[in-house]
């Protein structure tokens, strides 16, 4: 009976909660050990806190005042740029400041100050382009800078001097970016095949805008075609005039008469040996008429263009 209460009682669980240390069992060297173990646990985790606080403090002042020196940068460019542009009165004598009470006369000067500011944004792509298309000679008259225009030179003048600088870009990316091989490889089959139907001075500037896209665009790609850049840069002005060649209303290959049978060229020439036995035609190349050879239409020029067509045509 003993032993059947035992096991029952195992057979419950235990509750933990209940379960409690007696600390006035513990001696003292165990209780100093605990104490100073936990006491150290606690210094070490208050003091990473505190680093993590005075970290992101500095971090946040150092923010603040590199956002303060660019402002104020920026305001003593700005009013440098409405100086030169407007040439103060004597009278006036314009501070900056940073007080809450601004009178009317500063409201007028920060709005035109956020005008001129305004003004002076710019396309990174619209630079590069008058950049490349005004090449300044600056010459200073009456106080004021005047740029002449000059042409620019164009860097490679056909597809193979492209090809070659091409070449020696891959060679010099593929040491850094080996991964790149296939989108470069893309990329020369690419221009090569508008080389095709566009004029060589359209690709040029195409490949330049394309270059200046990436510049401006990380994520984009080589393998990704630009749109935009084909519409400023392809038109019906650049597209190659193909060259049709004019057909011959007779040419020596065409030797089939109008029901299908071929044209005999030894009795047009020299006179045929089988002449009975031929299962050729004997007619004129030229004008196709059975019972003469086209030596008499070359001498004597009885057939005209309106008539050698209408022989030719099996319908007529």
């Amino acid at each position: 009976m003993k032993n059947n209460t035992n096991s029952k009682a195992s057979d419950e669980p235990t509750n933990h909660a209940a379960s409690t240390i007696d600390i006035s069992r513990i001696d003292g060297n165990t209780k100093a050990y605990i104490d100073a173990a936990c006491q150290n646990s606690a210094n070490m985790i208050i003091a990473s806190i505190r680093a993590l606080f005075d970290q992101h403090a500095a971090m946040q002042s150092a923010t603040i005042n590199k956002l303060n020196t660019r402002i104020d940068q920026c305001f003593k460019w700005l009013q440098t740029q409405q100086s030169q542009q407007q040439p103060l009165k004597p009278q006036e004598n314009p501070r900056h400041d940073h007080d809450l009470d601004i009178t009317a006369q500063q409201q007028k000067t920060l709005h035109q100050q956020q005008d001129a500011g305004h003004n002076y944004t710019f396309n990174a792509t619209t630079t590069h382009k008058e950049k490349q298309t005004k090449q300044g000679s600056p010459s200073q008259q009456d106080g004021v800078i005047a740029i002449r225009k000059r042409s620019r030179p164009q860097k490679f003048t056909d597809i193979a001097e492209w090809l070659l600088a091409f070449r020696a870009y891959m060679e010099a990316i593929l040491i850094i970016y080996g991964l790149r091989e296939q989108e470069l490889n893309s990329y020369r089959n690419h221009i090569n095949t508008l080389c095709i139907k566009q004029e060589f001075f359209a690709i040029a500037a195409y490949d330049e805008d394309r270059c200046l896209h990436l510049t401006t665009s990380c994520n984009s790609t080589l393998f990704e075609r630009n749109i935009e850049a084909e519409g400023e840069n392809f038109d019906v002005t650049t597209t190659k005039k193909q060259r049709t060649i004019a057909n011959l209303r007779n040419t020596k290959g065409d030797i089939t008469w109008q029901d299908g049978r071929q044209i005999c060229i030894n009795w047009n020439r020299k006179g045929c040996s089988d002449d009975n036995n031929c299962k050729r035609v004997h007619a004129c190349l030229i004008c196709r008429k059975i019972g003469h050879p086209e030596r008499r239409c070359f001498f004597n020029k009885q057939v005209s263009p309106k008539q050698m067509d209408n022989c030719n045509d099996p319908t007529k």
